[in-house]
Formats: structure tokens, C-alpha cells, sequence
């Protein structure tokens, strides 16, 4: 009797787990079919898993002329037709070009908590405020999550 019970948990455990084996291998084939399916799963794990906190992006023009990352922001939105602080949504990578703060707030005042080296990359959660900007075109501060830059990086 003990032993056809422990057959039943046995056989209960098995299935349980080639369920949730298979539901996994769903949303991950999924995630790999949909981008906005990715996009939500790569935010939310870098919300739960990755380090959260500020960090300053900033856009001016370099000696050509060209629209690039300045020496206070050294972040790189990792999209090729957008690059305004305006043009930044919830769930956009950006990648380090160089040492960035990932600071505790949003302020140049608050405690810097480590440094982002290139190529670490971040995703955002939300815009904290845009900063009237002097020697550049557009700048401001996000709040983000740590998370990898992709298959390759």
C-alpha cells in the first residue's frame, strides 16, 4: 500500500514536472516569435533579478556634426533610428560605449553604486526626467535594471 502511494506521488511529481518543462519551452519559444513577448520577459527579469537603479543618458553632436553619445552619458541606445531622450521607451536596451555610473537617484549627488563598463548593458523601466540639457541636444535620467546585452555581448 506505502508503496503504490509512493508510486502515485512519484508518478504526480513526473508529470508536474514535464508540464511545467513544456510550458517553459512555450514561452521561450515564444519569446524567440515574438518581440514584445521578449521585450516584457527581458524587463521583468531585470526588475527581479538584475541590479535596479539611475543612470544618465545624453546625446550631443561630436566634431563631425553627428548626433552621438557625450562623455557624460556613454550610453548607446541600442536602436538605430532612435536616439532622443524622448524617443526612449519602457523595455529599450542601452549599452555602455565607455564607464557609466549606475547611481542609488537620479541627481549627480546620489551615491554612485557601481560602474557600468563597456559593453554592460541596461533596460529601462521608465524615464525619471529630462534634464535641461547645455552642451548637448538632449539628456536625462532612467531608471533601470542591469541585464545582458544579448546572445553575443
Amino acid at each position: 500500500m506505502v508503496r503504490n502511494f509512493l508510486s502515485a506521488i512519484s508518478n504526480l511529481l513526473d508529470a508536474l514536472a514535464k508540464s511545467i518543462a513544456g510550458i517553459l519551452a512555450l514561452i521561450a519559444l515564444a519569446t524567440l516569435c515574438l518581440p514584445a513577448l521578449e521585450k516584457a520577459v527581458s524587463t521583468f527579469i531585470a526588475w527581479r533579478f538584475g541590479a535596479v537603479g539611475y543612470v544618465y543618458y545624453e546625446i550631443g553632436e561630436d566634431r563631425k556634426g553627428a548626433l552621438d553619445v557625450t562623455g557624460d552619458g556613454n550610453l548607446r541606445l541600442l536602436s538605430a533610428d532612435r536616439y532622443l531622450f524622448d524617443d526612449i521607451k519602457w523595455g529599450d536596451k542601452l549599452q555602455s560605449s565607455d564607464a557609466a555610473s549606475f547611481r542609488i537617484g537620479p541627481s549627480r549627488t546620489e551615491r554612485s553604486i557601481f560602474v557600468l563598463e563597456k559593453p554592460n548593458c541596461v533596460v529601462v523601466f521608465s524615464k525619471s526626467k529630462e534634464i535641461d540639457v547645455t552642451d548637448a541636444i538632449t539628456g536625462g535620467w532612467l531608471y533601470v535594471g542591469t541585464t545582458s546585452c544579448g546572445l553575443f555581448n
